[in-house]
């Protein structure tokens, strides 16, 4: 398949992705509570910083940051991962329920949280993967400079890629091993590399 028709081909798959929301405006309902959810995490995870900060109640707030360096750490740590779990859960769901209506079926919200909850362990397993790699790389970025910015770009760029099928694959199949997802993720890359260029 030439290049051009890759093209066409995408285009002809954001048309009726469009034509499928537009038609099943419900399912605007999962990406709403996704972001819903993230700014109560972010909220929970984040108030006890401004808090302190807005008070003033710690005099030396440089040197309480060195004190609690790695508590911090450690807690942004857990925040990432608690908003990537929650962020593919909710893909998940909402894939589940494009499926559905590209075949005609009516949107069932209901549906498509019982459905990310069967794939809880997937997604779980998915969510530790990512959003390790995730933390690994902002980490190697941080300490290393200009060349961490580059290496780190590539690396990111590739793991995205990499990854862009991850929820399809955790939908389509019944794996909790995350190496799997990202194996299957890259293998149906490969498949449609035209396609999915031009769609990421």
């Amino acid at each position: 398949m030439s290049l051009t028709s890759r093209v066409h081909t995408s285009w002809q798959l954001l048309q009726s992705s469009l034509r499928v929301l537009r038609d099943q405006p419900r399912l605007v309902v999962f990406p709403a509570v996704a972001g819903l959810c993230l700014l109560v995490l972010a909220l929970f995870f984040f108030a006890p910083f401004l808090l302190i900060r807005a008070t003033r109640l710690t005099p030396d707030m440089s040197a309480a940051g060195r004190d609690f360096a790695p508590a911090i750490y450690a807690w942004a740590g857990v925040a990432y991962l608690g908003a990537m779990f929650l962020a593919t859960f909710c893909n998940v769901a909402f894939y589940h329920e494009t499926l559905r209506a590209f075949a005609g079926e009516a949107v069932s919200l209901r549906r498509g949280w019982r459905f990310a909850f069967s794939r809880i362990g997937a997604i779980l397993g998915w969510s530790l993967l990512a959003g390790t790699v995730g933390l690994i790389i902002k980490s190697i970025e941080g300490r290393f400079g200009w060349r961490g910015k580059l290496v780190t770009g590539l690396v990111g760029t590739t793991w995205s890629v990499a990854a862009v099928f991850a929820v399809p694959v955790i939908v389509r199949r019944r794996d909790n091993n995350p190496l799997a997802v990202l194996r299957d993720s890259a293998a149906m890359l490969r498949r449609t590399w035209g396609e999915a260029l031009v769609g990421f």
